[in-house]
């Protein structure tokens, strides 16, 4: 073993001396400041390859160095005489400048992202008008549909003058949990238009009313802010009385009308054959018995249609001051409301509402809704299904709402029908609606609606001229656009 005793002496030796020298004592020397929390910074980072992602201008740097801060205070001034810069220059690489904000008020106006994409998917899909408009037809006035929900009229409730047809009592085979299989039927729903009615053409030749129109036609009109597809009413004036009439076979009932992702043109036609197959069998198979048996037998005579009753409504809309001025010009008043007369006249409008079955002694309204998209009701039907259905089928939805507020029905039956997997439909839901409910919930307004009804006849008949004058014209909700336009067809 190594004896450490018998090692010479050193008289300087290497390492740290017994006493501190007086040039290496921290006599004036700056200190910095720190906590032992403090993390240590870096000067250079050997690790990181150009392919990792690089941190985010708002994300916090986890090597950052809080009292490095400090040193700043105690940089050293080099004294730069004597200096002379070489020939040759090297190229700075300028940090990116920071981004400006813009105020806000600059973005305000903007459409947000969503709304945008909204209006590029409905530009893309140009559909047809659902008529063809003329060269020769007079064009009226056309108006935007915004404009329409501005206007509003108070209507007091309508006071029921006549009754037609049997009423059935509703059938609650499909009201269960379980899931069940929709039958078929030959019956149908026939939309008869209003001058084809013989009830309608009794009550206008005894003068009870100053318009004519069935609850489907009037309530098209009525929601028509909420129309994204085209549409069209004639209007008719015979013998001093107005009809709201549709062509054959042009009410249809359209399917997921109110989205942005909605069919095209060609699945829209066979879609809305589809939910008029599944609102005729859904109605026809939950009836049971007769119940009630009306004052004058059902207009409809085609024995294929199915069995309903009908109320004529007369409501007394109040006359304007405003009525012979362009609906343009009406919403542009300071006023939201129409202004009505000190010593109203009155315009009176009687409508046929249907009403399709009895709950006990309370008229229910029934309609379906079905499923064409991947989604499976039957396997999982949760409440998000149901305001999903309001949002992407609203205008259908309001239009079926108004017609039973037309009635006075205070109770829907809304059925959720998805296909079968091989053939036919499954009933996967069907839920109670009071309508009242359901009309707040949907933002529908009647006072606009009747509005909306009495400016367009007030621009026909100041187009037609006396009162005593024939006219025909046509109400269109143009295609592509957001806008209604007002024809005039001839005058007699």
């Amino acid at each position: 073993m190594f004896d450490f005793k018998n090692l010479q002496p050193v008289s300087d030796p290497w390492g740290p001396s017994e006493s501190t020298p007086e040039d290496l004592k921290f006599n004036n020397v700056p200190y910095a400041p720190f906590l032992k929390t403090d993390k240590l910074g870096k000067i250079a980072d050997w690790h990181t390859t150009p392919e990792e992602p690089q941190p985010k201008r708002k994300d916090r740097d986890q090597f950052h160095a809080y009292g490095a801060s400090a040193a700043k205070l105690f940089g050293v001034d080099i004294d730069n005489k004597g200096f002379v810069e070489s020939g040759v220059k090297h190229t700075v690489l300028k940090g990116k400048q920071p981004v400006k904000r813009k105020p806000f008020t600059q973005t305000a106006t903007k459409k947000p992202v969503q709304q945008q994409r909204w209006q590029q998917v409905r530009e893309t899909i140009k559909r047809e008008s659902s008529i063809k408009i003329s060269a020769d037809w007079a064009k009226i006035e056309e108006i935007e549909l915004i404009k329409l929900t501005k206007l509003n009229l108070t209507v007091p409730e309508g006071e029921v003058v006549a009754t037609s047809g049997e009423i059935r009592a509703y059938n609650k085979k499909y009201d269960g949990s379980q899931i069940t299989k929709l039958a078929t039927t030959d019956k149908k729903i026939i939309y008869q238009s209003t001058s084809e009615d013989p009830i309608m053409q009794k009550l206008a030749s005894e003068g009870k009313a100053d318009l004519f129109a069935t609850a489907e036609i009037i309530s098209q009109i009525m929601c028509a802010p909420k129309s994204y597809y085209s549409w069209d009413v004639i209007v008719k004036k015979v013998n001093g009385v107005v009809f709201l009439d549709k062509r054959e076979g042009s009410y249809k009932l359209e399917v997921d009308e109110n989205v942005a992702d909605g069919p095209d043109v060609s699945n829209a036609a066979k879609l809305a054959e589809e939910a008029q197959l599944v609102n005729d069998e859904f109605l026809a198979t939950s009836l049971g018995a007769v119940v009630q048996k009306e004052a004058f037998a059902s207009p409809i005579t085609d024995s294929s249609a199915i069995s309903r009753g009908y109320k004529y409504v007369k409501y007394t809309l109040p006359s304007t001051t405003k009525q012979s001025k362009p609906l343009a010009q009406q919403v542009s008043d300071e006023t939201d409301d129409v202004e009505e007369d000190e010593t109203p006249k009155g315009f009176t409008v009687i409508v046929r509402a249907p009403v399709d079955a009895m709950l006990g002694s309370t008229p229910i309204a029934l309609h379906a809704l079905h499923q064409h998209l991947s989604s499976d009701w039957t396997s999982s039907f949760q409440g998000s299904i149901i305001m999903d259905q309001i949002k992407r089928n609203n205008n259908k939805i309001s239009q079926w709402t108004t017609q039973a507020l037309l009635s006075n029905t205070e109770t829907m039956k809304l059925a959720f029908v998805s296909r079968a997997p091989v053939q036919g439909h499954l009933v996967a839901r069907v839920e109670t609606q009071m309508v009242n409910i359901l009309a707040s919930q949907i933002n529908l307004n009647l006072g606009s609606g009747w509005a909306t009804v009495k400016s367009l006849v007030d621009m026909l008949s100041h187009w037609g001229g006396d009162e005593s004058q024939s006219w025909e014209g046509v109400v269109v909700k143009l295609a592509n656009v957001q806008k209604l336009a007002v024809f005039g067809l001839s005058k007699e």
